[in-house]
């Protein structure tokens, strides 16, 4: 029996003690006294007036639920609960579990790995020297505790895991700070002295400090922030979303989202600096250089969120979301069906689709001028439409929706053969290697073919064309307008083709000059300054007038009375139905009044092999006029099985065409009353 004053009761229970009643009903703040046990820990609960077995040597009535108010530990491992005053537990040494109950109490944990739980009220929490835990149930009104933690004294945790409504937590918080309506807390040790959190089933917002954290999601969809140091970051179950303002040194963060859930890894705090992030990668990656960031796996986050700046961001196998916010971004989805979000500046959607990549979409409303780059598949062609905003198939490996047909301005193509069509925008289409048909469409457009035999559609809009390397063709339907298109072709870089097929009204193109020439009222052109580089024209259905070059050129007329002028090299002129007039020019020329099978004026087929062969033949510098004539009407030569006898050249019916031959030795092919003038006086001619 204590009495009226500030009491304690001792008890040294290594040996047998027996069962004893405590009577504290005068009141003072009176303690229970376990210091002298020395072997064995106690189990101690002041809520509770029935007797229990403290330990094997003892057993305790305390009489009163509410007459104790502190109790000291052993120096061993003891369980220690409080009831509703205001109490004072003390664990000492070894791994203690304290429980303050209702109350401000105050729990000292001492050494070793104690758990301490401070209940209702507004308590004092010190867990010492050892890693130790703190316990949290903020189902029901906790108060405001403070917790306290001194420098180098163990790794602690905050645990929540009791808790079902959300939580917000920041371990670099030296304030008080809200966790949730029932509970405030705050750090009043040493900064950064507890290490960890661990989250409830609650949608949690949990951020670290500046040291090693190991911070724990649990259920809900949580939002974890590692902060400095090196951190690991486990977000349970649920939609988790993972926190990097990459402008300051981080550390090296391992995360681990094996529980499963829609999980993103975000930098939408990061301001200053690039980043990149590759949820493919199970290994550690170099995020910037105030981050490296380790997966775990390769298959266990699907979204990723890019900061203020020049990030790249990559997909895995699962359908992923891709959001670069600010910044030249580039994105690479990979496998699975997913969606790729640019912001307001430059972006490149790049995609390798030699393998299956799945059905993707692209949102990219922000602005800025945005590349869809294909430059990585190499064994599969790509069809892609900018002006189409539905889906649309690729190839077998990728279905592509672009959500605008009014967001992208360049397509760079695969190394195999592309159908690249732009939009109303200035378009930049890049072919690269392969047999590419580059459609710009409307806009100012900068069509580039690259190596392979290109066909290039300029659209409307004034559009530069380049076939580049390879036997390229570029197709005009000047039946609207088109503007003033620039052709550009490389230094000894194929046979290239100007095709005017689909034309109906007529028009007039010259090889021979630079400047810029009205084909139409709807197009004019401008050939580049190096003029040895376009050999052949094709024609509409009207009248046209088609002046070649100095080299081998084949010009064909099509429908129309037309007039070809071949000027110097040997040239094949076909002047097709109508009356034409064929002027051979300098050179060996073969002049065909009527038409040829090589070309078919209903359907506009041109075959470019046979203009390249017969070409090849005729332009030989190593056969005599009379053997390549023969090889061209029998074969044996370098035209292969492309003839030119009455199965191939073919009458225009009673048109009387104008045959014209200069310089050298012309081989003409005329029909009913056509004129043939040649002014090769005393040279040997073929007329059929």
């Amino acid at each position: 029996t204590g009495g009226a004053g500030d009491d304690t009761f001792a008890f040294g229970a290594d040996t047998p003690l027996g069962s004893d009643k405590i009577d504290e009903s005068a009141g003072g703040i009176d303690t229970l006294d376990f210091t002298r046990t020395l072997l064995t820990g106690v189990v101690i609960n002041l809520g509770q007036s029935t007797a229990q077995v403290v330990n094997a040597n003892l057993t305790l009535t305390l009489g009163s639920a509410t007459t104790i108010e502190n109790v000291y530990g052993t120096s061993q491992s003891d369980t220690i609960t409080g009831n509703t005053l205001n109490n004072v537990l003390s664990g000492f040494g070894n791994n203690d579990s304290l429980d303050g109950g209702a109350g401000n109490d105050t729990l000292n944990g001492g050494s070793g790995n104690d758990r301490l739980i401070g209940g209702a009220g507004n308590d004092f929490l010190s867990g010492g020297t050892g890693d130790d835990q703190y316990q949290f149930t903020p189902s029901v009104a906790l108060g405001t505790d403070q917790i306290f933690e001194l420098a180098n004294q163990g790794n602690d945790t905050l645990d929540f895991s009791a808790a079902t409504a959300a939580l917000t937590v920041d371990l670099s918080n030296p304030g008080t700070q809200i966790v949730t309506a029932n509970l405030s807390i705050a750090f009043v040790g040493a900064p950064n002295e507890v290490e960890n959190v661990t989250g409830g089933s609650g949608n949690d917002t949990l951020t670290g400090n500046a040291v090693n954290n190991i911070i724990v999601g649990g259920g809900g969809n949580d939002t974890l922030q590692g902060g400095a140091g090196n951190d690991l970051l486990i977000g349970g179950t649920g939609n988790d979303t993972y926190l990097f303002a990459a402008d300051s040194q981080l550390g090296s963060d391992t995360l681990d989202e094996s529980g499963g859930g829609i999980d993103t890894v975000s930098f939408q705090n990061t301001q200053l600096n690039n980043i990149s992030i590759d949820l493919a990668r199970p290994d550690a990656q170099v995020v910037n250089s105030n981050l490296t960031l380790t997966l775990g796996s390769g298959t266990t986050f699907e979204n990723a969120t890019g900061g203020a700046q020049n990030d790249y961001l990559g997909g895995n196998a699962l359908n992923n979301t891709l959001s670069g916010l600010a910044g030249y971004d580039r994105f690479e989805g990979r496998a699975g069906n997913d969606t790729l979000i640019g912001g307001s500046e430059n972006d490149v959607y790049s995609f390798n689709t030699d393998t299956p990549l799945g059905s993707d979409t692209i949102n990219e409303t922000g602005g800025g001028f945005d590349v869809l780059d294909f430059t990585s598949t190499l064994t599969m062609g790509v069809s892609v439409n900018l002006g189409v905003a539905t889906a649309q198939v690729v190839n077998a490996n990728l279905t592509l929706t672009l959500g605008s047909t009014t967001t992208i301005e360049e397509v760079d193509g695969s190394a195999q053969n592309d159908t690249i069509t732009g939009n109303s925008l200035q378009n930049y289409l890049l072919g690269y290697s392969g047999n590419d048909t580059l459609n710009g469409g409307a806009g100012v457009d900068y069509i580039w073919g690259g190596d392979g035999n290109d066909t290039l559609i300029g659209g409307a809009g004034s559009d530069v064309l380049s076939g580049d390397l390879g036997d390229d063709v570029y197709q005009f339907n000047p039946s609207s307008a088109l503007g003033t298109d620039t052709l550009w072709e490389a230094t000894a870089s194929g046979t290239d083709t100007l095709d005017f097929s689909a034309a109906t009204a007529a028009i007039n193109v010259n090889l021979s000059t630079t400047a810029i020439q009205a084909v139409t009222a709807n197009l004019s052109l401008q050939i580049d300054a190096d003029l040895s580089e376009f050999e052949n024209v094709v024609g509409g259905s009207s009248n046209d007038t088609i002046t070649g070059n100095a080299l081998n050129n084949v010009l064909i007329g099509g429908a129309g009375n037309d007039t070809l002028s071949g000027l110097g090299g040997r040239d094949i002129l076909v002047g097709g139905t109508g009356a034409d007039t064929l002027k051979g020019g300098d050179g060996d020329d073969i002049l065909i009044s009527g038409t040829w099978s090589y070309y078919n004026e209903s359907t506009k087929a041109l075959s470019k092999p046979a203009l390249l062969f017969v070409m090849a033949e005729w332009a030989r510098t190593d056969a005599s006029y009379l053997t390549r004539i023969g090889h061209l009407r029998t074969g044996g030569g370098l035209n292969g099985s492309f003839l030119l006898d009455s199965t191939t050249v073919l009458t225009d019916g009673t048109a009387i065409d104008n045959l014209v031959g200069e310089n050298n030795q012309d081989w003409f092919w005329s029909f009913g009353s056509d004129k043939i003038n040649d002014r090769n006086l005393g040279g040997t001619e073929t007329v059929n």
